[in-house]
C-alpha cells in the first residue's frame, strides 16, 4: 500500500481560486480551422484546445499530471484520489451561450497552474 494512502484526501477547498484579470488575447484556432456551426465549432475548438493545452503542459513537464482531451481538462494532484476536472460546456444552439477552459500559465515556484475560463465575461481560477 502506497504511503500516500494514509494522507488525507484534498478537496477543492484546499486549493486556492481567483479571479485574475490579464489582459490576453485568446487565439487558439489554426488557420485552417473554419466552423459554420455549433457542431463544426466545438469540434474545430476541441481540436485546437487540446494541441493548444497539451503542448503547454509537455513544455512545462507536467505532461504525466495535467493533459486535455476533447472537451476536458484533467489535473492529478497530490492527496486527491481523482483529477480535478475542468469541462467546457456547450449549451446553446446558437453558439452564443458557452464557456471553454484552457490552460493559462505555469508558476514553478509555487507550482501553480492557472486555468483561464473564457465566456461572455472571461474568467480566470488558480489552484
Amino acid at each position: 500500500m502506497p504511503a500516500q494512502a494514509d494522507l488525507p484526501q484534498a478537496t477543492t477547498d484546499d486549493y486556492v481560486w481567483k479571479v485574475l484579470d490579464p489582459a490576453r488575447k485568446s487565439d487558439y484556432f489554426d488557420n485552417e480551422c473554419e466552423y459554420d456551426s455549433l457542431v463544426s465549432y466545438r469540434k474545430c475548438l476541441e481540436i485546437s484546445l487540446e494541441k493548444h493545452d497539451n503542448k503547454l503542459s509537455g513544455k512545462w513537464g507536467l505532461s504525466n499530471r495535467v493533459s486535455r482531451e476533447k472537451d476536458t481538462i484533467y489535473i492529478q494532484v497530490p492527496n486527491r484520489s481523482l483529477p480535478l476536472v475542468f469541462r467546457d460546456e456547450m449549451f446553446a444552439p446558437d453558439g452564443q451561450s458557452h464557456s471553454y477552459f484552457s490552460l493559462y500559465d505555469h508558476d514553478e515556484k509555487t507550482t501553480a497552474v492557472l486555468v483561464e475560463k473564457f465566456s461572455r465575461n472571461r474568467k480566470y481560477c488558480t489552484y
